[in-house]
C-alpha cells in the first residue's frame, strides 16, 4: 500500500494502483518508497518526483522503465486530492489537536516508564535523540503545501524527554525512523480500547530505539545479520512495552486485560504476519528484561 492509498473517487484509485504496479515491476518495497518520498517531499512545497526516489532505491534503469508512468500517476493523485479536499491543509491543525492534547498529558510519563522498564535507572546519557520530528498526517494523501509544527524531545541534564509540542502534515498509516515519526491525524480512535495516543507513543518509542541502536551498532561491530536480528527484537518489543506502560497510566493494566490489549494494539499497528511475530516474541521473553543484552 503506497502513500496515496485511501480512495477518493476512481481517479485516485487508478493512480494508486498504477503506482503500486510500477513499484512491483521494479521490485521496490512500497513502505520504503513511501518513507523516502515523504522525507524528500515534506520540506518543499511540492511532492518530489517519484522517479527520483525510484532511481535512488533501484537505480537509473528501473527509474527509466517505470518512472515516467509513476510520475504521471502521482500527479493525477495529487490533483484528485486537491480537488476532493481543497480545505485539507487548513483543517490539519484542528485534526491533530486531540492527539496533541493527549500526548502532552501522557507522553512524557509514557517514555519515562519505558525507559525505566529497559534500563532500571541506568539509561545511557544519549538514550533520547536530541529531537524527534513528528508529522501528523491526514489520510489519505499528500498536500501540495503541508504545514509543519515540530514535536521535539530535548535531552535534558537528567536524560528526560522535554518540550513535547505538536505535529502537522500528511501520511498513509504511521511509521518511524531514527528522528522522524509519521502519525495519522485522526479525530477519533480507530479502536476506543487502543487510543491513538498509544499509537503515537509506539512510533516515538521506535524512534528512540532506532536512534539508540544506530549509535551503538558501529562500535559493537556485529555482523549485519546479527545486527538485523537485534534491531528486529527491539522494534518488536516497542508495541508491547508501550501498551503495558500506557495501560498502567490509564489504570487498565490488570494481567488478564493486558494480554488482550497487546493483541488488539499489535493487530491494529502491524500486518497479520508481523503481528504474529510480535506476539510470539513477547510471549517468549521475561517482561522484566524485555530486550536482548546487546546494546543494553
Amino acid at each position: 500500500m503506497t502513500l496515496i492509498r485511501t480512495a477518493v473517487g476512481g481517479e485516485l484509485r487508478t493512480a494508486s494502483e498504477g503506482i503500486d504496479g510500477g513499484l512491483d515491476r521494479v521490485e521496490v518495497d512500497p513502505a520504503t518508497f513511501d518513507r523516502e518520498w515523504l522525507e524528500t517531499s515534506l520540506p518543499s512545497e511540492r511532492p518530489a518526483a517519484p522517479s527520483s526516489i525510484i532511481e535512488s532505491l533501484a537505480g537509473p534503469v528501473a527509474a527509466g522503465t517505470v518512472g515516467p508512468a509513476i510520475d504521471r500517476h502521482a500527479a493525477d493523485a495529487v490533483n484528485a486530492i486537491a480537488s476532493s479536499q481543497p480545505k485539507m491543509a487548513a483543517q490539519l491543525p484542528f485534526r491533530v489537536a486531540p492527539l496533541r492534547g493527549q500526548w502532552e498529558s501522557y507522553g512524557v510519563g509514557l517514555l519515562r516508564s519505558i525507559e525505566s522498564a529497559i534500563w532500571a535507572g541506568d539509561a545511557p546519557s544519549d538514550w533520547y535523540p536530541t529531537h524527534i520530528d513528528v508529522w501528523g498526517l491526514q489520510p489519505p494523501a499528500a498536500s501540495k503545501t503541508p504545514s509543519k509544527t515540530i514535536a521535539t524531545h530535548e535531552s535534558t541534564a537528567d536524560r528526560r524527554p522535554n518540550n513535547v509540542t505538536d505535529a502537522n502534515a500528511l501520511f498513509r498509516g504511521g511509521t518511524a525512523g531514527a528522528e522522524t515519526a509519521w502519525v495519522p491525524a485522526l479525530l477519533t480512535n480507530v479502536d476506543d480500547g487502543v487510543p491513538e495516543w498509544w499509537r503515537a507513543g509506539w512510533l516515538i518509542t521506535r524512534c528512540v530505539f532506532s536512534h539508540h541502536l544506530r549509535s551503538r551498532s558501529t562500535a559493537a561491530g556485529l555482523p549485519r545479520e546479527q545486527l538485523r536480528r537485534v534491531s528486529q527484537r527491539w522494534d518488536d518489543a516497542a508495541a508491547p512495552l508501550v501498551v503495558r506502560a500506557a495501560a498502567a497510566i490509564e489504570s487498565r493494566d490488570r494481567s488478564d486485560d493486558l494480554e488482550r490489549l497487546i493483541q488488539r494494539a499489535v493487530g491494529l499497528w502491524y500486518s497479520p504476519r508481523a503481528a504474529a511475530r510480535v506476539i510470539t516474541g513477547w510471549n517468549d521473553v521475561d517482561p522484566s528484561r524485555p530486550l536482548p543484552p546487546q546494546f543494553r
